[in-house]
């Protein structure tokens, strides 16, 4: 058994904290940009993901969404960015969503240097909440990203078959924009943490920490 000390920002136990181990990306994702808008109850989960995006990709940044505040921040960005913001979502059949027919969906979407993604980080529930109550993203063009593969997340009950975490979410979009290689890296980092996770769960250490 370990110490009890957890890390302040990845909420596992100190022997197990990941955060200063994120892979070396190439620089070909430098022109990635991307929003987490994370919902209040997921920053103290040590099951949330969205941090890894946050620890791999140089231009992740973490909007903690709150309700009476987030349409201020909104107006200020979209102010301030020539960039189109597409919103990562499953729901095709909004009028404002790309249309997935080809395999090569980036096609559809203008140069990465010219886009900020929104990911939404919360559960599906928090997620269909925090959108019904963020009016300006209503606006934003759509992105529905799929899999191949099942999930590799099993942190959390009540996972519906499908679904994907935020991190696997990140990771089909930089398949997706012809990055392969750092979504492999990053996928890499994941397994790690679940693994570390399944042993902060369990009290146990593992054995190369």
């Amino acid at each position: 058994m370990s110490s009890a000390l957890t890390c302040g920002r990845c909420h596992l136990r100190q022997d197990l904290c990941l955060c200063e181990q994120a892979p070396p990306l190439t620089g070909d994702c430098a022109e990635l940009s991307l929003i987490l808008l994370t919902h209040s109850l997921e920053i103290e989960k040590h099951t949330n993901t969205g941090r890894l995006l946050e620890a791999c990709l140089p231009e992740c940044h973490l909007w903690l969404w709150q309700r009476t505040e987030f349409e201020r921040q909104w107006a200020e960005f979209t102010r301030s960015s020539s960039r189109l913001p597409v919103l990562l979502f499953p729901e095709s059949n909004s009028s404002s969503a790309i249309n997935p027919i080809t395999s090569n969906m980036s096609q559809s979407l203008p140069a990465l240097e010219q886009t900020t993604f929104i990911l939404i980080d919360a559960t599906w529930q928090q997620a269909r909440k925090m959108l019904r109550q963020s009016p300006s993203l209503s606006d934003c063009q759509r992105l529905p990203l799929q899999s191949s593969s099942p999930s590799r997340y099993h942190l959390r009950k009540h996972q519906q078959p499908g679904n994907l975490s935020t991190v696997e979410t990140g990771c089909e979009l930089l398949k997706l924009m012809g990055l392969e290689q750092d979504a492999q890296l990053i996928e890499g980092y994941f397994g790690r943490f679940l693994q570390h996770s399944e042993a902060n769960r369990s009290g146990y250490c593992l054995k190369d920490n």
